[in-house]
């Protein structure tokens, strides 16, 4: 079974037409919306943790994960299935992606401007059997907002596999991160290299209501993200 991730705040919108969109393109599956319910900074890479944490300490089952953003869609359907059987790890990079806004729910139209992450050769889409995830311990708890915590993911992986597929980017207000101090800070942090069995799901605290709200779409609340107390890393916070 396919377990859908997907770190949210604040796009009702988008967060609608996602499930619409990956639950037809993946009937069966489990789509957990991963809703950053507070105003503190946003946690991309800490909200995949909790949704893991949570699932596997309450005996949830989980096999293969999807992890990708509410503003991201695949162009084409793609069996994940046999491919993460034979490579365990994949990533669908970001030089296929074009940029659309949402007309209405399951409709898209064309910009004639280009994504803004054309040039991130990694990041955004990313596939995980559970035992990998588990094996590289997860995401960092360091990084803030947006950027990077995909590629610190992936290089605590031994093999990745990129496949090919051309994707819909939503359009949506955003400053430009890669210019923001969380952006600049992240980048130093990537320097570091921070050895993943200190740092990942397991050191990752946080308080949190689930609720199904269709069959098999179930909406994660989560707040006060943070860490163990005796965490390693915790002056770099």
């Amino acid at each position: 079974m396919l377990s859908i991730f997907c770190p949210y705040r604040n796009r009702p919108g988008f967060y609608e037409d996602f499930v619409h969109h990956y639950r037809n393109y993946y009937p069966g599956s489990r789509i957990y919306m991963l809703e950053q319910d507070d105003e503190t900074p946003f946690k991309r890479g800490q909200l995949m943790n909790v949704g893991f944490k949570y699932l596997l300490d309450n005996g949830i089952r989980i096999k293969d994960i999807l992890f990708v953003d509410v503003d991201i869609r695949l162009k084409y359907r793609i069996d994940f299935q046999g491919l993460l059987e034979e490579h365990k790890t994949l990533i669908i990079p970001f030089n296929h992606l074009s940029l659309y806004t949402l007309k209405s729910k399951g409709v898209y139209v064309p910009l004639n401007k280009p994504s803004y992450f054309l040039d991130i050769p990694d990041g955004g889409v990313t596939l995980f059997t559970k035992d990998i995830f588990m094996k590289c311990g997860g995401f960092s708890n360091l990084y803030i907002g947006w950027g990077i915590e995909d590629t610190d993911l992936l290089r605590r992986v031994s093999k990745i596999t990129r496949v090919k597929n051309e994707m819909i980017h939503l359009e949506h207000n955003r400053l430009a991160e890669w210019q923001s101090p969380e952006f600049k800070r992240n980048k130093k942090i990537h320097s570091l290299q921070l050895p993943s069995s200190m740092d990942g799901f397991e050191q990752t605290t946080f308080d949190i209501k689930m609720k199904e709200i269709e069959e098999n779409i179930f909406n994660l609340k989560i707040k006060n993200i943070g860490v163990v107390e005796d965490y390693v890393y915790i002056s770099k916070m």
